[in-house]
């Protein structure tokens, strides 16, 4: 008799419910057929108990589904198939390959670009991936990443799928392994990837969220449809509300967004910017820094119009925020120094206010340039106070350290601001701003002996910088605290 005519279908006796008899009958006539062909028989099958415990509990775990969702279920039918033959390491990449298509349906039913902007992509990925197709291409780590950032999967849900992922890996059919899989092991790994993923519902922000990205991509918002939408956003949670700016950004910064689709988001991004954690913040201005380094001008320019929408600039990376301080303050000075510097000075005050940010950080390399253009600007032209951008200055001054705040003390050696010092004016605002706002910043009695001996000679100021007396003291700050020398050198102390 023929391989093929000893090979019976298994057949359950549905009255009985004799699953472990019908198992055992197919494994013996399946054995006898490879035995004739000269096949290896052992270790092949799972033992027919393991099988029972999977079909004992199918029932169970397969009401979680619609009807509608089983009848197109067809890796797991094939999961079944596997599991009644004994090989439980094709059952279980059978049940990877429904939840990784389920999933991807999942995402491109949602929305494709969102997703793609959330997911922790390359720059290169980020340039290829684009639509449904590309989700394919994906390797699986990062399409469960990126459907936990974008909450179509829950946090724990994508813990429990990460480990499925890596059982499959190292456990399943897809390589080779000596690896024992339990019948419990595989009902409860399909019990997780229905409830996490095949049949897990969209919440009621998600719903709304996958609605406002498509309106914001194919209507035109007004100002009360802004107002509106903003007073959802108090309604998202805190990955929600990053997740969602991520999106944002994301759009924003595609070479093929319309500029429909940019002047909507125009009105949404600053409602949304206060909800959202510094880390996401920090995120954007690197990706910002990414698009710059990449050569990818079109999409840097968008990204810096985005920072610049929401108030951002301080996110710019290090890096980048030292070249656009620097331009910015050169536009300060040209501003300061010309004519009509009473109307031009404060808008470029507040760009630069917002360019270094709350926390007033160092700006690596430019720091006496940045210390020594406020200074310049803040004690005035001599003639008379900017004093719609005083308030900026005196902002900016009070963030400095207390290195900055060292230069600052020091720039009346500054060759410009020597000058400056031989006004009234100048002079009166370089005093208040050691009373007011230096002194307080010093630790070291030395430099605070030094403020007052500055406070002192205020009517002298024109000619403090030849004073033997107080460039001596300067000098011994070099000898008392040495991490200050080269502050002191480059204020031209030498």
């Amino acid at each position: 008799m023929s391989a093929n005519n000893n090979f019976n279908l298994l057949i359950f006796d549905k009255k009985n419910n004799d699953y472990n008899s019908s198992l055992s009958n197919f494994e013996k006539e399946f054995i006898s057929v490879i035995k004739r062909m000269g096949l290896p028989v052992d270790n092949i099958f799972v033992p027919a108990n393991q099988r029972l415990i999977v079909f004992k509990n199918a029932n169970e775990v397969l009401s979680n589904l619609k009807e509608d969702i089983i009848h197109e279920s067809n890796y797991i039918s094939k999961f079944f198939a596997a599991v009644a033959a004994g090989l439980f390491d094709a059952a279980l990449n059978y049940l990877w390959n429904e939840t990784i298509i389920e999933l991807r349906k999942r995402i491109s039913n949602y929305d494709i670009s969102y997703f793609f902007d959330n997911a922790n992509l390359s720059s290169d990925e980020k340039k290829s991936l684009r639509i449904e197709d590309d989700l394919c291409k994906l390797d699986d780590y990062k399409l469960i990443q990126g459907a936990r950032n974008i909450e179509i999967i829950s946090e724990i849900g994508y813990k429990h799928l990460d480990f499925i992922r890596y059982m499959r890996n190292w456990t399943s059919a897809a390589h080779p392994n000596n690896s024992t899989i339990t019948g419990l092991n595989l009902i409860s790994w399909l019990e997780t990837c229905i409830i996490e993923v095949i049949k897990l519902p969209y919440t009621d922000s998600k719903i709304k969220i996958k609605k406002l990205l498509s309106n914001i991509r194919s209507k035109t918002l007004s100002d009360q449809d802004a107002i509106e939408i903003s007073l959802f956003f108090n309604t998202l949670n805190r990955h929600e509300a990053n997740t969602l700016m991520l999106g944002f950004f994301g759009i924003y910064t595609r070479e093929d967004t319309s500029q429909e689709t940019r002047q909507n988001i125009n009105l949404l991004a600053l409602s949304l910017w206060q909800y959202i954690d510094i880390e996401t913040k920090h995120q954007i201005g690197r990706r910002h820094a990414s698009f710059a380094n990449c050569g990818e001008i079109e999409s840097k320019d968008y990204a810096r119009r985005f920072l610049d929408l929401v108030d951002g600039l301080s996110f710019i990376t290090e890096g980048m925020r030292s070249v656009e301080v620097s331009l910015s303050l050169t536009e300060l000075k040209d501003a300061h120094r010309a004519s009509n510097n009473f109307y031009s000075e404060p808008i470029f005050a507040k760009k630069l206010l917002a360019l270094v940010g709350e926390n007033g950080n160092s700006i690596k390399n430019i720091d006496y340039e940045y210390v020594t253009t406020i200074i310049e600007c803040y004690i005035t032209n001599g003639n008379g106070k900017a004093w719609n951008a005083e308030p900026y200055y005196l902002s900016l001054i009070n963030k400095f350290n207390e290195e900055q705040a060292l230069i600052a003390l020091l720039s009346f050696k500054n060759e410009i601001i020597a000058i400056k010092l031989q006004h009234e004016l100048c002079k009166n605002y370089f005093i208040m701003m050691i009373e007011n706002l230096l002194l307080i910043k010093f630790t070291n009695e030395s430099l605070k002996d030094i403020c007052n001996k500055i406070i002192r000679l205020k009517n002298s100021l024109n000619t403090l910088k030849d004073d033997s007396s107080i460039n001596k003291s300067i000098r011994n700050i070099s000898l008392i605290l040495p991490n200050l020398k080269d502050i002191i050198q480059t204020s031209g102390f030498n």
